[in-house]
Order: C-alpha cells, then structure tokens, then sequence
C-alpha cells in the first residue's frame, strides 16, 4: 500500500509540472533549436546558469545570462546595454534583423514568434505561438562570426501549471489519502 501512496503522489506531482533542459554554446552560429516546444496560450519560466563570453577582444572575461553593460557598437540581436546576454525566440530567426529596443524587464504578452527576448537567469513568460525555442548570444545579429565566443549556458524550461492542474493534481490523491485514513484508523482498533 505504501508503494502505491508514493506511486499516486510522485503522479501527483508529475501532473503539476514539466521541465526540458538545453545548453546554448556561445561560440556556434547564432539561433540554436533547443528542441524544447512552446504551445501558444501557456506559460512557461526559463532559467539559465553558467559561463560565455562574447569573444576576447572586449577585455570584460566571462559572465553569465545577464551579460554585460558595453555597447560593441554594431547591431545586436537585442539593443541596448546587454552585451552578451542570452536571448531567446518561439521559432528560428533567418537573416538579420533591425535592432530591436532593449526590452529589460519588459516582455511583451504574448510574446510572439520570431521576436528576440532577453532571458536573463530567469523570466516567465506567456507563448505567443506554438514552435521550438531557439537561444544565441546577444552579439553580432548578422551572426557572421561567433568564433571568438567561448563557454555555454544551460537553460531549464518549466511549464507553469496552470491552477486547474494543480487542484486536478491534488484531486488526483484525494482517493488515495481517504483510503490511507480508513487503513490507519483500521490498524488502531485491531
């Protein structure tokens, strides 16, 4: 009986929450597919860990998902003081863009496809269409040259359980605690 109580909760638990996980290489041409599928309408938090750097000439060493404040001067895929941030997008960005405004902490909901977004270490956000998340470094958007770029970051997505699924969630193991209750009061009396 124990067995099927830790089966129903781990059940339980599962249907609250799904994660995918990516590693963005800094030095690889810009727009990687993680493979990790967005569905439009659903909430998703991504988080990023680790180290790159946007190449050896900027002198500022590594850093992490926030990047770094210098303007290199050329058109990124972000604008604005976020060098070598990582940057997401719901689908694959082919060519170049025009320089988008900086979006800080400021993100459009939805997002919609094809629309660069700073991460950061975290963000959550809502998908504006369905399609896999593609990540680059915020460096050069005509993604001519990413050879002097070093290091990578690992990206976690999480779906954000909508409040329905919880309470199915939790009425999912409601069978299972009466019936614990009526084992334990049975195991009293005898």
């Amino acid at each position: 009986m124990k067995k099927l109580l830790i089966v129903a909760a781990v059940a339980g638990l599962c249907v609250c929450s799904a994660r995918a996980s990516f590693t963005v290489q800094a030095n690889q041409a810009a727009w990687q597919d993680s493979s990790m599928s967005v569905v439009a309408g659903q909430w998703y938090t991504l988080t990023a860990s680790g180290l790159w750097t946007g190449g050896l000439s900027a002198g500022y060493g590594s850093f992490g998902p926030v990047g770094t404040i210098w303007d290199p001067g050329y058109n990124m895929w972000v604008s604005g003081p976020h060098w070598g941030a990582l940057v997401a997008s719901i689908g694959q960005i082919v060519g170049t863009v025009p320089p988008l405004s900086a979006v800080g902490d400021t993100i459009p909901v939805p997002v919609p496809a094809f629309r660069p977004f700073l991460t950061g270490n975290s963000v959550t956000f809502e998908a504006g269409n369905s399609g896999d998340l593609y990540f680059t470094i915020n460096d050069d958007a005509s993604g001519a040259d990413y050879s002097d770029n070093s290091g990578r970051l690992d990206v976690q997505l999480t779906v954000v359980p909508e409040p329905t699924t919880m309470i199915a969630g939790a009425l999912l193991l409601l069978p299972f605690g009466a019936s614990t209750l009526r084992i334990l009061r049975k195991n009293r009396t005898a």
